[in-house]
């Protein structure tokens, strides 16, 4: 399967082979036994979907690039909702939270609620880091809100 080209980098690279752009074409150079170089033979061929970005540099007698290739596959990422606990409400269109910590251990915690439509949605989180502020776990009640308010139908 072959891109579009809105933006072009000078080399690309899949996990055999290194792909060069000159002169809007691209050609491909086979990996070599060493498995760090690649062949200065080159043939006309299309960008791989699975290509990506990579610096290289030319000597006499071989391409190298920068870095080992080592991507993993693309994983869609495990959605998570914010949203912990669910319950009715009588209250609409509202949402807050609180964060506090535990400054001896270092603990933070944090709840946030939206009321819409006659559900309360309700999540927490215990966020680990090395910043221990009340400020912090603030931020986090504001991204818990913001997280349950994506989630929602709201218009």
């Amino acid at each position: 399967m072959t891109r579009e080209h809105n933006m072009v980098h000078p080399f690309y690279r899949t996990v055999h082979d290194l792909y060069v752009y000159n002169n809007s074409n691209f050609t491909e150079h086979d990996l070599l036994p060493n498995g760090i170089s690649y062949s200065k033979n080159r043939r006309h061929a299309e960008l791989l979907e699975k290509a990506h970005p990579m610096s290289a540099i030319k000597n006499d007698d071989h391409w190298w690039t920068s870095h080992p290739h080592n991507i993993i596959e693309d994983q869609p990422a495990q959605v998570v909702s914010a949203v912990q606990y669910r319950k009715p409400t009588t209250l609409n269109n509202r949402g807050g939270g609180n964060g506090s910590i535990y400054r001896t251990y270092g603990n933070r915690a944090c709840i946030f609620t939206v009321h819409f439509e006659g559900t309360e949605y309700i999540g927490a989180r215990f966020p680990p880091t090395a910043d221990v502020t009340s400020y912090r776990s603030e931020l986090e009640v504001n991204k818990g809100v913001q997280d349950i308010t994506e989630e929602l139908p709201i218009n």
